[in-house]
């Protein structure tokens, strides 16, 4: 169920109230109507007028309608009522405005790691941020690069956010979605006659954003005799609307954004350098999803988050260890936007309280090379598996390699411990990747799912010293050492079946002397317990 927004006033304002809202037009009512699943319409009495409320009753009598003003006026109040507004309230009770939107469509607050609405916390994420909190302090220019569905259009919104400017509009126009001979009208204006169909005039987008901000989104669309006009307006700050005579100062700040080789269009001819050297005055890139792979599972937290807030009647806890391994592997060629679509597919179509694989499309489970793993038993892990040589190489992301880096300085460790040395990393991050340590046979570790100790297994990461072998070194000893080396992790119950002839207490005996002697590691309790090579004999 969603909140409906009509009116320039209500973006900053209800935005600063944390809520989320869906913002149209008047000429879009019959539209949203028509969608369904609209819970409250919420008019800004100074945009939109009293008489809109009776638009709204002629398509749906009982959906509620709550009518904002700069201040409370009994003629506005009774002309409210008699067209059938729910509530009036003025724009300074914010506390009743909250209330009253909470009781309507509940709103659960939840902090996720960001910015506005870009939602991360890697590295460079944050440099990210700086460079728009920065940004915002300047009146200057912007251009946006990024792949298509990286979130250009959110960063402008959310340097308009922090600006100055955030009390009026934020404008974006999407240069290729319009054809190219409505878009000098659409951008500047028309007077009635000015060409058949200007039934009246229209001030425009650049007259609308006045004191605001207007983001020129794929701006390597637009014609280059439209940069020509489009550049003077920049540099005098005046525009003239079509078939007038009459010009207009404006106060805009201007953004761009596009997803296009910008060394193709200035060689093309497609973007002129002038238009191109008054737009690039600030340059940022948005990094693509593939950059920033440790944000995945915040972002899918946060995308599972909204959809039990506004989208449908069922709700989820949140995904599976197995999914969100594929999720992780998968390289998003549509960004964020794309993350953002397959978690919704698998909100929708799933049946349980979690997503899981099967609730991702089976294109995503393939390009991610996922095979299903064994399930791991809660209390202790242990599999025999067939050997693993040092020469084999196994495949690692460049997250893996780091986080074994730092395992390699640890002898044995828990989560706590990898944290400590890599705080840069989230913590549900390090657990996900060391669960695919586990499942690549590089880890192994014992305890609860919450509360594990891992140890390194594969021989190209453990350490390896290598000298004479001792004298008082036995056969039996000698031979335990060459069977982890081809097994990597033994039992008593294994080295029974080696030595059946030698009773417990004797292996017993030569298990610890090896331990004690640093060949081996002891791991578990009692029947749980394991041994591992912590060197090797030479060979």
């Amino acid at each position: 169920m969603k909140i409906v927004a009509l009116g320039n006033k209500l973006d900053p304002f209800l935005r600063s109230l944390g809520v989320e809202a869906y913002f149209a037009n008047e000429r879009d009512i019959k539209t949203i109507m028509e969608e369904g699943d609209v819970g409250l319409i919420i008019v800004d009495e100074l945009s939109c007028g009293v008489d809109v409320i009776e638009k709204i009753r002629a398509f749906d009598k009982s959906i509620k309608v709550l009518l904002l003003s700069k201040e409370h006026r009994l003629d506005t109040a009774l002309k409210a009522m008699r067209y059938g507004v729910t509530d009036y309230l003025t724009y300074d009770n914010k506390d009743a405005i909250k209330k009253y939107l909470e009781e309507i469509v509940p709103i659960e607050q939840k902090e996720f790691p960001g910015l506005g609405e870009l939602i991360g916390a890697s590295q460079i994420m944050r440099e990210l941020f700086k460079k728009i909190l920065e940004c915002a302090e300047t009146d200057s220019t912007v251009f946006i690069q990024g792949e298509s569905g990286t979130g250009k259009e959110l960063v402008a919104r959310t340097i308009h956010k922090y600006s100055k400017r955030n009390t009026h509009q934020f404008v974006a126009i999407n240069c290729s979605a319009i054809p190219q001979t409505l878009l000098e009208s659409e951008l500047f204006g028309y007077v009635k006659g000015a060409f058949s169909g200007a039934l009246k005039d229209k001030e425009g987008l650049f007259r609308t954003a006045h004191g605001g901000t207007i983001l020129l989104d794929e701006v390597l669309d637009m014609p280059t005799e439209l940069q020509v006009k489009l550049l003077r307006a920049l540099q005098e700050k005046e525009i003239r609307p079509v078939g007038s005579t009459k010009t207009y100062k404006i106060d805009v700040r201007v953004m761009a954004a596009t997803n296009r080789n910008l060394e193709r269009a200035l060689l093309t001819g497609k973007l002129r350098e002038d238009f191109f050297y008054r737009l690039y005055v600030i340059p940022i890139t948005v990094p693509p999803l593939r950059e920033r792979k440790e944000d995945i599972p915040l972002l899918a937290e946060y995308f599972i988050h909204q959809l039990n807030q506004r989208k449908y009647d069922r709700k989820k806890i949140g995904i599976k260890d197995e999914a969100m391994e594929i999720l992780m592997r998968y390289n998003y060629p549509g960004n964020v936007r794309e993350l953002q679509n397959i978690i919704e597919r698998a909100f929708a179509l799933g049946k349980g309280d979690y997503i899981e694989v099967n609730d991702l499309p089976k294109e995503i489970i393939e390009k991610a090379g996922y095979t299903p793993m064994p399930k791991e038993r809660e209390k202790f892990v242990f599999e025999k598996k067939a050997p693993l040589k040092e020469k084999e190489e196994i495949p690692l992301t460049p997250r893996e390699e780091k986080i074994l880096k730092a395992a390699q300085k640890l002898k044995k460790f828990q989560l706590h411990h990898i944290k400590e040395l890599l705080p840069d990393i989230s913590e549900k991050t390090i657990r996900n990747t060391l669960r695919s340590l586990t499942q690549k046979s590089i880890l192994q570790h014992t305890g609860s799912t919450k509360n594990s100790t891992y140890i390194l297994i594969y021989p190209k990461y453990m350490p390896k010293i290598s000298e004479s072998i001792p004298e008082n070194l036995n056969y039996r000893q000698r031979k335990m050492v060459v069977f982890l080396r081809e097994n990597r992790v033994g039992k008593m119950e294994d080295f029974r079946k080696l030595f059946p002839d030698t009773t417990p207490r004797t292996l017993l005996n030569d298990l610890i002397k090896l331990c004690e002697m640093g060949f081996l590691e002891r791991h578990g309790e009692k029947k749980g317990t394991y041994y591992i090579l912590k060197r090797e004999l030479p060979e």
